[in-house]
Protein backbone atom coordinates (compact mmCIF):
# COMPACT_ATOMS: atom_id res chain seq x y z
CA UNK A 1 0.00 0.00 0.00
CA UNK A 2 2.85 2.55 1.10
CA UNK A 3 4.72 1.33 -2.97
CA UNK A 4 1.23 2.11 -4.52
CA UNK A 5 0.76 5.32 -2.74
CA UNK A 6 -2.31 4.76 -0.83
CA UNK A 7 -0.74 5.12 2.69
CA UNK A 8 1.86 7.90 3.60
CA UNK A 9 5.33 6.54 5.35
CA UNK A 10 3.77 8.05 8.96
CA UNK A 11 0.95 5.71 8.52
CA UNK A 12 2.87 2.64 7.66
CA UNK A 13 5.01 3.02 10.50
CA UNK A 14 2.60 3.40 12.92
CA UNK A 15 0.27 0.11 11.75
CA UNK A 16 4.47 -1.48 11.84
CA UNK A 17 4.58 -0.54 15.14
CA UNK A 18 0.86 -1.23 16.70
CA UNK A 19 0.60 -4.62 18.82
CA UNK A 20 -1.12 -6.78 17.86
CA UNK A 21 -3.39 -8.83 20.89
CA UNK A 22 -4.96 -11.74 19.59
CA UNK A 23 -8.58 -12.80 21.74
CA UNK A 24 -9.83 -16.35 21.52
CA UNK A 25 -13.92 -16.59 20.77
CA UNK A 26 -15.65 -16.75 23.98
CA UNK A 27 -18.51 -19.04 23.85
CA UNK A 28 -22.16 -17.59 24.64
CA UNK A 29 -22.85 -17.28 28.63
CA UNK A 30 -26.44 -17.83 28.01
CA UNK A 31 -28.56 -19.17 25.34
CA UNK A 32 -32.44 -18.83 23.84
CA UNK A 33 -34.66 -21.16 25.60
CA UNK A 34 -31.95 -22.56 27.60
CA UNK A 35 -34.23 -24.23 30.37
CA UNK A 36 -35.77 -26.24 27.59
CA UNK A 37 -33.44 -26.70 25.18
CA UNK A 38 -30.47 -28.16 27.54
CA UNK A 39 -33.26 -30.57 29.59
CA UNK A 40 -34.07 -31.71 26.02
CA UNK A 41 -30.93 -32.45 24.61
CA UNK A 42 -30.36 -34.72 27.69
CA UNK A 43 -33.15 -36.81 26.63
CA UNK A 44 -32.17 -36.81 23.13
CA UNK A 45 -28.58 -38.24 24.02
CA UNK A 46 -30.15 -40.97 26.71
CA UNK A 47 -32.19 -42.00 23.40
CA UNK A 48 -29.40 -42.11 21.14
CA UNK A 49 -27.01 -43.73 23.35
CA UNK A 50 -29.21 -46.16 24.03
CA UNK A 51 -30.48 -47.30 20.51
CA UNK A 52 -27.01 -46.90 18.62
CA UNK A 53 -25.14 -48.25 21.79
CA UNK A 54 -22.63 -44.99 22.06
CA UNK A 55 -22.28 -43.10 25.27
CA UNK A 56 -24.74 -40.09 26.10
CA UNK A 57 -21.35 -37.49 25.34
CA UNK A 58 -20.86 -39.30 22.21
CA UNK A 59 -24.15 -38.56 21.18
CA UNK A 60 -24.50 -35.01 22.42
CA UNK A 61 -21.03 -34.71 20.14
CA UNK A 62 -23.14 -36.45 17.16
CA UNK A 63 -25.96 -33.46 17.97
CA UNK A 64 -23.71 -30.80 17.69
CA UNK A 65 -21.38 -31.58 14.76
CA UNK A 66 -23.69 -33.87 12.85
CA UNK A 67 -25.72 -31.71 11.10
CA UNK A 68 -29.36 -33.14 12.52
CA UNK A 69 -32.61 -31.84 12.38
CA UNK A 70 -34.24 -31.63 15.42
CA UNK A 71 -38.23 -31.88 16.34
CA UNK A 72 -39.01 -29.77 19.90
CA UNK A 73 -42.52 -29.98 21.64
CA UNK A 74 -41.71 -26.72 22.63
CA UNK A 75 -43.97 -23.82 21.91
CA UNK A 76 -42.06 -20.33 21.60
CA UNK A 77 -44.79 -18.24 22.74
CA UNK A 78 -45.50 -20.28 25.56
CA UNK A 79 -41.90 -20.41 26.63
CA UNK A 80 -41.50 -16.46 26.45
CA UNK A 81 -44.18 -15.93 28.08
CA UNK A 82 -44.24 -18.35 30.67
CA UNK A 83 -40.11 -16.95 31.03
CA UNK A 84 -41.44 -13.31 30.94
CA UNK A 85 -43.67 -14.19 33.68
CA UNK A 86 -41.16 -15.40 35.85
CA UNK A 87 -38.58 -13.20 35.36
CA UNK A 88 -41.05 -10.59 36.13
CA UNK A 89 -39.56 -8.46 39.41
CA UNK A 90 -42.78 -7.45 40.76
CA UNK A 91 -43.59 -10.26 41.97
CA UNK A 92 -40.94 -10.65 44.27
CA UNK A 93 -40.08 -7.26 45.37
CA UNK A 94 -41.86 -7.65 49.15
CA UNK A 95 -39.07 -10.60 49.71
CA UNK A 96 -35.49 -8.81 51.04
CA UNK A 97 -33.47 -12.04 50.63
CA UNK A 98 -29.75 -11.57 49.83
CA UNK A 99 -28.62 -13.61 46.22
CA UNK A 100 -27.66 -16.95 46.61
CA UNK A 101 -25.30 -19.71 45.31
CA UNK A 102 -26.13 -22.96 45.47
CA UNK A 103 -22.59 -24.42 45.23
CA UNK A 104 -19.05 -22.60 45.51
CA UNK A 105 -18.55 -22.63 41.50
CA UNK A 106 -21.94 -21.56 40.72
CA UNK A 107 -22.83 -17.73 40.69
CA UNK A 108 -25.01 -16.28 42.82
CA UNK A 109 -28.60 -15.87 42.18
CA UNK A 110 -32.00 -13.91 43.38
CA UNK A 111 -34.05 -15.34 46.01
CA UNK A 112 -36.55 -16.42 46.03
CA UNK A 113 -36.36 -18.59 43.58
CA UNK A 114 -39.00 -19.95 40.41
CA UNK A 115 -40.05 -23.12 38.24
CA UNK A 116 -42.52 -23.87 35.89
CA UNK A 117 -43.57 -26.33 33.61
CA UNK A 118 -46.46 -26.19 30.76
CA UNK A 119 -47.52 -28.93 28.97
CA UNK A 120 -50.24 -30.50 26.68
CA UNK A 121 -51.83 -33.30 28.51
CA UNK A 122 -53.35 -34.98 25.39
CA UNK A 123 -50.29 -35.70 24.10
CA UNK A 124 -47.71 -35.39 26.59
CA UNK A 125 -45.88 -33.26 24.56
CA UNK A 126 -44.18 -30.14 27.20
CA UNK A 127 -44.78 -26.53 26.03
CA UNK A 128 -42.72 -24.45 28.25
CA UNK A 129 -40.37 -25.35 30.55
CA UNK A 130 -38.34 -22.55 33.11
CA UNK A 131 -35.78 -23.60 35.07
CA UNK A 132 -34.77 -20.84 37.22
CA UNK A 133 -35.79 -16.75 37.50
CA UNK A 134 -33.17 -14.35 36.24
CA UNK A 135 -30.00 -14.54 34.63
CA UNK A 136 -28.41 -18.22 34.97
CA UNK A 137 -25.14 -19.39 32.99
CA UNK A 138 -25.49 -22.27 30.85
CA UNK A 139 -26.28 -25.63 32.58
CA UNK A 140 -27.49 -24.04 35.54
CA UNK A 141 -29.50 -26.21 38.02
CA UNK A 142 -32.76 -26.49 36.31
CA UNK A 143 -35.22 -26.72 39.32
CA UNK A 144 -38.35 -28.00 36.96
CA UNK A 145 -36.51 -30.72 35.81
CA UNK A 146 -33.82 -31.52 37.89
CA UNK A 147 -34.76 -30.33 41.75
CA UNK A 148 -37.13 -31.98 44.10
CA UNK A 149 -39.00 -29.80 46.47
CA UNK A 150 -41.56 -30.45 48.86
CA UNK A 151 -45.15 -30.09 47.54
CA UNK A 152 -47.21 -30.09 50.60
CA UNK A 153 -50.84 -30.30 49.94
CA UNK A 154 -50.76 -30.17 46.21
CA UNK A 155 -49.96 -34.29 47.08
CA UNK A 156 -53.31 -34.38 48.39
CA UNK A 157 -55.32 -34.77 45.07
CA UNK A 158 -53.11 -37.63 44.32
CA UNK A 159 -52.19 -39.87 47.39
CA UNK A 160 -56.02 -39.32 48.96
CA UNK A 161 -58.80 -37.74 47.21
CA UNK A 162 -58.67 -39.22 43.35
CA UNK A 163 -57.63 -42.54 45.03
CA UNK A 164 -60.37 -42.46 47.68
CA UNK A 165 -62.87 -41.13 44.84
CA UNK A 166 -61.56 -43.89 42.29
CA UNK A 167 -61.72 -46.87 44.98
CA UNK A 168 -65.30 -45.76 45.58
CA UNK A 169 -64.78 -45.51 49.35
CA UNK A 170 -65.44 -41.62 48.81
CA UNK A 171 -67.74 -39.38 46.98
CA UNK A 172 -67.84 -35.16 47.13
CA UNK A 173 -70.35 -35.57 49.37
CA UNK A 174 -68.94 -37.95 52.05
CA UNK A 175 -68.86 -36.10 55.75
CA UNK A 176 -65.82 -36.48 57.56
CA UNK A 177 -65.19 -34.78 61.20
CA UNK A 178 -62.93 -31.69 61.36
CA UNK A 179 -61.90 -32.69 65.05
CA UNK A 180 -59.13 -33.12 67.12
CA UNK A 181 -57.50 -37.39 66.61
CA UNK A 182 -59.59 -39.67 68.86
CA UNK A 183 -56.84 -41.85 71.07
CA UNK A 184 -57.54 -44.60 68.19
CA UNK A 185 -56.78 -42.55 65.27
CA UNK A 186 -53.34 -41.73 67.60
CA UNK A 187 -52.93 -45.20 68.51
CA UNK A 188 -52.89 -45.60 64.64
CA UNK A 189 -50.14 -42.88 63.31
CA UNK A 190 -47.98 -43.62 66.40
CA UNK A 191 -49.01 -40.46 68.39
CA UNK A 192 -48.73 -37.83 65.12
CA UNK A 193 -51.82 -35.14 65.03
CA UNK A 194 -52.05 -33.17 62.41
CA UNK A 195 -53.28 -29.45 62.52
CA UNK A 196 -55.00 -27.43 59.93
CA UNK A 197 -52.80 -24.01 59.16
CA UNK A 198 -55.29 -21.62 60.92
CA UNK A 199 -55.30 -24.16 63.98
CA UNK A 200 -58.94 -24.56 63.92
CA UNK A 201 -61.56 -27.29 63.85
CA UNK A 202 -64.98 -26.91 61.54
CA UNK A 203 -66.93 -29.97 62.60
CA UNK A 204 -68.23 -32.41 60.03
CA UNK A 205 -67.42 -31.29 56.45
CA UNK A 206 -68.08 -32.96 52.98
CA UNK A 207 -64.87 -34.10 51.21
CA UNK A 208 -65.45 -31.38 48.49
CA UNK A 209 -65.12 -28.21 51.02
CA UNK A 210 -62.08 -30.39 52.92
CA UNK A 211 -60.33 -30.35 49.11
CA UNK A 212 -61.51 -26.46 48.70
CA UNK A 213 -60.25 -25.43 51.93
CA UNK A 214 -57.08 -28.37 52.22
CA UNK A 215 -58.33 -29.01 56.09
CA UNK A 216 -55.16 -31.39 56.88
CA UNK A 217 -57.02 -33.62 59.48
CA UNK A 218 -59.66 -34.48 56.91
CA UNK A 219 -57.22 -35.72 54.40
CA UNK A 220 -55.20 -37.32 56.99
CA UNK A 221 -58.37 -39.18 58.41
CA UNK A 222 -59.28 -39.88 54.93
CA UNK A 223 -55.88 -41.21 54.20
CA UNK A 224 -56.32 -43.64 57.43
CA UNK A 225 -59.27 -45.24 55.63
CA UNK A 226 -57.64 -45.38 52.68
CA UNK A 227 -54.79 -47.16 53.34
CA UNK A 228 -51.30 -46.17 53.06
CA UNK A 229 -50.49 -48.88 50.52
CA UNK A 230 -53.29 -47.63 48.26
CA UNK A 231 -52.19 -44.01 48.71
CA UNK A 232 -48.44 -45.29 47.73
CA UNK A 233 -49.51 -47.76 44.95
CA UNK A 234 -51.47 -44.49 43.37
CA UNK A 235 -48.48 -42.07 43.86
CA UNK A 236 -45.48 -44.39 42.03
CA UNK A 237 -47.79 -46.49 39.44
CA UNK A 238 -50.99 -44.47 38.50
CA UNK A 239 -49.56 -40.47 38.83
CA UNK A 240 -45.44 -41.58 38.29
CA UNK A 241 -44.05 -39.50 41.43
CA UNK A 242 -40.66 -41.42 40.85
CA UNK A 243 -39.45 -39.85 44.60
CA UNK A 244 -41.15 -41.68 46.82
CA UNK A 245 -38.71 -43.26 49.56
CA UNK A 246 -39.80 -45.91 52.66
CA UNK A 247 -39.12 -43.01 54.89
CA UNK A 248 -42.32 -41.49 53.35
CA UNK A 249 -44.78 -44.26 53.80
CA UNK A 250 -46.61 -42.86 56.64
CA UNK A 251 -49.58 -40.96 57.56
CA UNK A 252 -47.97 -37.49 57.42
CA UNK A 253 -45.48 -37.51 54.51
CA UNK A 254 -48.18 -38.64 52.22
CA UNK A 255 -51.98 -36.97 53.36
CA UNK A 256 -49.90 -33.32 53.84
CA UNK A 257 -47.21 -33.79 51.13
CA UNK A 258 -44.09 -33.62 53.43
CA UNK A 259 -41.90 -36.18 51.04
CA UNK A 260 -38.37 -36.86 52.32
CA UNK A 261 -36.90 -35.52 48.86
CA UNK A 262 -40.22 -33.94 47.82
CA UNK A 263 -40.95 -34.06 43.74
CA UNK A 264 -40.41 -32.29 40.63
CA UNK A 265 -42.26 -30.12 39.19
CA UNK A 266 -42.53 -31.58 36.06
CA UNK A 267 -43.92 -34.78 37.43
CA UNK A 268 -46.80 -32.69 39.05
CA UNK A 269 -47.47 -30.75 35.76
CA UNK A 270 -47.70 -34.34 34.12
CA UNK A 271 -49.57 -35.54 36.95
CA UNK A 272 -52.13 -33.31 37.30
CA UNK A 273 -52.37 -33.42 33.41
CA UNK A 274 -54.28 -37.20 34.35
CA UNK A 275 -57.60 -35.44 35.02
CA UNK A 276 -58.14 -32.74 32.65
CA UNK A 277 -57.16 -36.06 30.20
CA UNK A 278 -59.86 -38.20 31.48
CA UNK A 279 -57.74 -39.96 33.29
CA UNK A 280 -55.35 -41.06 31.23
CA UNK A 281 -51.78 -40.10 32.45
CA UNK A 282 -49.39 -38.93 29.35
CA UNK A 283 -45.83 -39.21 29.86
CA UNK A 284 -43.91 -35.49 29.77
CA UNK A 285 -41.85 -35.71 26.11
CA UNK A 286 -39.71 -32.90 24.92
CA UNK A 287 -38.87 -34.02 21.63
CA UNK A 288 -40.60 -35.85 19.41
CA UNK A 289 -38.23 -36.96 15.87
CA UNK A 290 -34.14 -36.21 15.57
CA UNK A 291 -33.59 -36.57 11.29
CA UNK A 292 -29.90 -36.27 9.37
CA UNK A 293 -29.61 -34.51 6.79
CA UNK A 294 -30.76 -37.13 4.18
CA UNK A 295 -34.33 -36.81 6.49
CA UNK A 296 -33.50 -40.46 7.62
CA UNK A 297 -35.16 -40.83 11.26
CA UNK A 298 -32.40 -41.63 13.88
CA UNK A 299 -34.64 -41.61 17.04
CA UNK A 300 -38.02 -40.92 17.54
CA UNK A 301 -40.44 -40.22 20.72
CA UNK A 302 -43.71 -40.36 21.08
CA UNK A 303 -45.69 -40.42 24.79
CA UNK A 304 -46.56 -43.51 26.85
CA UNK A 305 -50.12 -43.25 28.23
CA UNK A 306 -51.60 -45.27 30.46
CA UNK A 307 -54.87 -45.29 32.43
CA UNK A 308 -54.59 -43.97 35.85
CA UNK A 309 -58.50 -43.26 37.25
CA UNK A 310 -61.67 -44.02 35.37
CA UNK A 311 -63.25 -41.00 33.44
CA UNK A 312 -65.94 -40.00 36.01
CA UNK A 313 -63.16 -39.94 39.13
CA UNK A 314 -61.16 -37.91 36.85
CA UNK A 315 -64.18 -35.40 36.05
CA UNK A 316 -65.32 -34.95 40.12
CA UNK A 317 -61.60 -34.29 41.02
CA UNK A 318 -61.68 -31.26 38.74
CA UNK A 319 -65.09 -30.17 39.44
CA UNK A 320 -64.13 -30.21 43.21
CA UNK A 321 -60.64 -28.61 41.98
CA UNK A 322 -62.32 -25.80 40.50
CA UNK A 323 -63.91 -24.70 44.07
CA UNK A 324 -60.44 -24.37 44.97
CA UNK A 325 -60.04 -21.68 42.06
CA UNK A 326 -63.49 -20.19 42.11
CA UNK A 327 -64.89 -20.15 45.56
CA UNK A 328 -64.83 -17.51 47.93
CA UNK A 329 -62.63 -19.28 50.96
CA UNK A 330 -60.73 -21.45 47.94
CA UNK A 331 -56.99 -21.55 48.52
CA UNK A 332 -56.39 -20.86 45.07
CA UNK A 333 -58.20 -17.96 43.55
CA UNK A 334 -55.92 -16.13 41.96
CA UNK A 335 -55.16 -18.55 39.47
CA UNK A 336 -58.28 -17.63 37.67
CA UNK A 337 -57.65 -15.83 34.38
CA UNK A 338 -60.69 -14.59 31.98
CA UNK A 339 -63.57 -17.32 31.34
CA UNK A 340 -61.05 -20.32 30.89
CA UNK A 341 -62.37 -22.91 33.24
CA UNK A 342 -59.32 -23.97 35.90
CA UNK A 343 -59.10 -26.60 38.71
CA UNK A 344 -56.13 -26.91 40.84
CA UNK A 345 -54.14 -27.10 43.85
CA UNK A 346 -52.12 -24.86 45.82
CA UNK A 347 -49.19 -26.55 48.66
CA UNK A 348 -47.57 -25.25 51.45
CA UNK A 349 -45.08 -26.54 53.45
CA UNK A 350 -43.36 -26.02 56.98
CA UNK A 351 -42.72 -22.54 58.07
CA UNK A 352 -43.04 -21.47 54.30
CA UNK A 353 -40.12 -22.71 52.82
CA UNK A 354 -42.19 -23.78 49.61
CA UNK A 355 -45.27 -23.10 47.87
CA UNK A 356 -46.99 -24.47 44.48
CA UNK A 357 -49.92 -24.25 42.85
CA UNK A 358 -50.69 -27.01 40.20
CA UNK A 359 -53.28 -26.63 37.99
CA UNK A 360 -55.37 -28.07 34.75
CA UNK A 361 -57.26 -26.06 32.14
CA UNK A 362 -58.65 -27.43 28.96
CA UNK A 363 -56.23 -27.01 27.05
CA UNK A 364 -53.26 -27.57 29.31
CA UNK A 365 -51.68 -28.71 32.56
CA UNK A 366 -48.56 -26.54 34.63
CA UNK A 367 -47.23 -26.73 37.99
CA UNK A 368 -45.50 -23.36 39.00
CA UNK A 369 -43.13 -23.84 42.40
CA UNK A 370 -41.68 -20.49 44.66
CA UNK A 371 -39.09 -21.22 47.24
CA UNK A 372 -35.39 -20.26 48.46
CA UNK A 373 -32.01 -22.29 47.04
CA UNK A 374 -31.01 -23.65 50.35
CA UNK A 375 -33.22 -25.95 51.26
CA UNK A 376 -35.84 -25.40 54.58
CA UNK A 377 -34.87 -22.01 54.46
CA UNK A 378 -38.14 -20.25 55.52
CA UNK A 379 -38.92 -17.35 53.55
CA UNK A 380 -41.14 -14.77 55.54
CA UNK A 381 -44.53 -13.22 53.78
CA UNK A 382 -44.01 -16.51 51.38
CA UNK A 383 -48.05 -17.79 50.32
CA UNK A 384 -48.85 -20.05 47.57
CA UNK A 385 -51.41 -17.52 46.59
CA UNK A 386 -48.15 -15.94 44.61
CA UNK A 387 -47.51 -19.42 42.96
CA UNK A 388 -51.35 -19.15 42.12
CA UNK A 389 -50.70 -15.92 40.39
CA UNK A 390 -47.65 -16.76 38.44
CA UNK A 391 -49.89 -19.82 37.15
CA UNK A 392 -52.43 -17.79 36.39
CA UNK A 393 -50.48 -15.21 34.47
CA UNK A 394 -48.73 -17.82 32.39
CA UNK A 395 -51.78 -19.74 31.66
CA UNK A 396 -53.56 -16.38 30.64
CA UNK A 397 -50.86 -15.68 27.64
CA UNK A 398 -51.08 -19.22 26.77
CA UNK A 399 -54.35 -19.15 26.40
CA UNK A 400 -54.53 -16.39 24.00
CA UNK A 401 -56.44 -17.10 20.55
CA UNK A 402 -58.04 -20.38 22.39
CA UNK A 403 -61.53 -20.77 22.73
CA UNK A 404 -62.91 -20.72 26.25
CA UNK A 405 -64.10 -24.23 26.68
CA UNK A 406 -65.25 -26.39 29.63
CA UNK A 407 -63.86 -30.01 30.51
CA UNK A 408 -65.84 -32.77 28.36
CA UNK A 409 -68.25 -34.32 31.03
CA UNK A 410 -68.33 -38.44 30.64
CA UNK A 411 -71.02 -40.83 30.78
CA UNK A 412 -71.75 -42.23 33.97
CA UNK A 413 -72.05 -39.43 36.09
CA UNK A 414 -75.15 -38.47 38.10
CA UNK A 415 -76.35 -35.78 40.37
CA UNK A 416 -78.28 -36.14 43.44
CA UNK A 417 -79.48 -33.92 46.38
CA UNK A 418 -77.71 -34.45 50.17
CA UNK A 419 -77.25 -32.80 53.11
CA UNK A 420 -74.37 -30.99 53.25
CA UNK A 421 -74.90 -32.20 57.19
CA UNK A 422 -75.02 -35.97 56.53
CA UNK A 423 -73.95 -36.80 53.15
CA UNK A 424 -77.30 -38.31 52.89
CA UNK A 425 -80.35 -38.03 50.89
CA UNK A 426 -82.35 -35.18 52.05
CA UNK A 427 -85.79 -34.83 53.97
CA UNK A 428 -87.66 -31.70 54.19
CA UNK A 429 -86.26 -30.87 57.48
CA UNK A 430 -82.65 -30.56 55.96
CA UNK A 431 -84.29 -28.15 53.73
CA UNK A 432 -85.92 -26.23 56.97
CA UNK A 433 -82.50 -26.01 59.30
CA UNK A 434 -82.43 -23.25 61.38
CA UNK A 435 -79.22 -22.01 59.51
CA UNK A 436 -81.23 -22.21 56.46
CA UNK A 437 -81.43 -25.06 53.47
CA UNK A 438 -78.79 -27.35 54.05
CA UNK A 439 -79.37 -29.10 50.73
CA UNK A 440 -77.37 -29.13 47.47
CA UNK A 441 -76.67 -30.82 44.33
CA UNK A 442 -73.77 -33.46 44.24
CA UNK A 443 -72.01 -35.16 41.41
CA UNK A 444 -71.33 -38.89 41.58
CA UNK A 445 -70.03 -42.06 39.81
CA UNK A 446 -73.44 -43.83 39.16
CA UNK A 447 -74.00 -46.19 41.80
CA UNK A 448 -72.24 -44.06 44.61
CA UNK A 449 -75.43 -41.83 45.33
CA UNK A 450 -76.87 -41.83 48.67
CA UNK A 451 -80.07 -43.87 49.30
CA UNK A 452 -80.18 -43.79 53.13
CA UNK A 453 -82.14 -40.92 54.60
CA UNK A 454 -80.59 -38.16 56.63
CA UNK A 455 -80.37 -39.11 60.33
CA UNK A 456 -78.57 -35.72 61.09
CA UNK A 457 -81.61 -33.51 60.68
CA UNK A 458 -84.46 -34.83 63.57
CA UNK A 459 -87.79 -33.58 65.22
CA UNK A 460 -87.84 -33.98 69.03
CA UNK A 461 -91.49 -34.14 69.67
CA UNK A 462 -92.89 -34.39 73.57
CA UNK A 463 -95.88 -35.87 73.96
CA UNK A 464 -98.73 -34.94 75.96
CA UNK A 465 -97.97 -35.74 80.07
CA UNK A 466 -99.53 -39.42 81.15
CA UNK A 467 -100.46 -40.45 84.73
CA UNK A 468 -100.13 -43.82 85.83
CA UNK A 469 -102.58 -44.54 88.66
CA UNK A 470 -100.21 -48.12 88.88
CA UNK A 471 -97.30 -46.03 90.99
CA UNK A 472 -98.83 -42.57 91.93
CA UNK A 473 -96.38 -41.41 94.27
CA UNK A 474 -93.12 -42.62 92.86
CA UNK A 475 -90.99 -39.48 94.16
CA UNK A 476 -89.02 -40.16 90.77
CA UNK A 477 -91.80 -40.11 88.32
CA UNK A 478 -92.92 -36.53 89.61
CA UNK A 479 -95.57 -36.92 91.42
CA UNK A 480 -96.89 -40.06 89.58
CA UNK A 481 -96.88 -38.59 86.29
CA UNK A 482 -94.50 -40.37 84.16
CA UNK A 483 -93.50 -38.13 80.76
CA UNK A 484 -92.89 -40.07 77.93
CA UNK A 485 -91.29 -38.77 74.96
CA UNK A 486 -90.52 -39.83 71.18
CA UNK A 487 -88.10 -38.72 68.64
CA UNK A 488 -90.05 -38.40 65.49
CA UNK A 489 -88.92 -38.08 61.69
CA UNK A 490 -91.56 -36.90 59.75
CA UNK A 491 -91.33 -37.38 56.18
CA UNK A 492 -94.16 -36.36 54.55
CA UNK A 493 -94.52 -36.92 50.82
CA UNK A 494 -93.90 -33.44 49.12
CA UNK A 495 -92.49 -31.71 45.84
CA UNK A 496 -89.29 -31.43 47.28
CA UNK A 497 -89.46 -35.47 48.54
CA UNK A 498 -91.78 -36.84 46.14
CA UNK A 499 -90.67 -40.62 46.94
CA UNK A 500 -90.54 -40.53 50.44
CA UNK A 501 -93.86 -41.90 51.86
CA UNK A 502 -93.53 -42.68 55.12
CA UNK A 503 -93.02 -41.48 58.89
CA UNK A 504 -90.14 -42.91 61.13
CA UNK A 505 -91.40 -42.99 64.63
CA UNK A 506 -88.94 -44.79 67.67
CA UNK A 507 -89.45 -44.02 71.17
CA UNK A 508 -86.76 -43.46 73.14
CA UNK A 509 -85.52 -40.96 76.23
CA UNK A 510 -84.61 -37.40 75.43
CA UNK A 511 -81.47 -37.10 75.15
CA UNK A 512 -79.46 -33.96 76.82
CA UNK A 513 -77.97 -31.79 74.22
CA UNK A 514 -76.78 -28.61 76.01
CA UNK A 515 -75.35 -26.76 73.26
CA UNK A 516 -79.36 -27.04 71.76
CA UNK A 517 -77.47 -28.00 68.61
CA UNK A 518 -78.95 -30.70 66.22
CA UNK A 519 -77.48 -33.89 67.23
CA UNK A 520 -74.12 -35.02 64.69
CA UNK A 521 -73.59 -38.09 63.91
CA UNK A 522 -70.53 -40.32 64.99
CA UNK A 523 -67.60 -39.47 62.18
CA UNK A 524 -64.13 -40.83 61.80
Amino acid sequence: MLKQGYITQEQYDEAINQKLVFKSKESPNTMKYQWFIEPAIDEIAKDMADKLNITESEAKQRLRTGGYNIYLTIDTKIQEAAEAVINDDSFFKQFNLKPYASTENSPKVSQPQAAAVIMDYSTGEVRAIVGGRGPHPLRSMNRATDVKRQPGSAIKPLSVYAPAIDTQLATAATIIEDSPFSQELLAATGGWEPKNYDNSYRGNVTVREAITRSINVVAAKLLLQLGIGTSVDYLQNKFHISTIKNSDKYVAPLSLGGLTEGVYPIEMAAAYGVFGNKGIYSEPILYTKVTDRYNNIIVERTSTQSRSISSQAAYIMLDMMKDVVRKPYGTGGRARFGSMPVAGKTGTTSDYTNVWFCGVTPYYSGAVWIGHDKPNTSIPGLKSSLAAKLWGEIMKRAHEGLKVVDFERPSGIVYEKVCLDSGKYPTDLCFNDPRGNRVVTEMFIDGTQPVELCDYHVNIVPEPDITTPENPSNPQDNGGKIKKRKIQQVIPPTKTNPLLKRVKTRSKPIQRNPSNRPFRPIAF
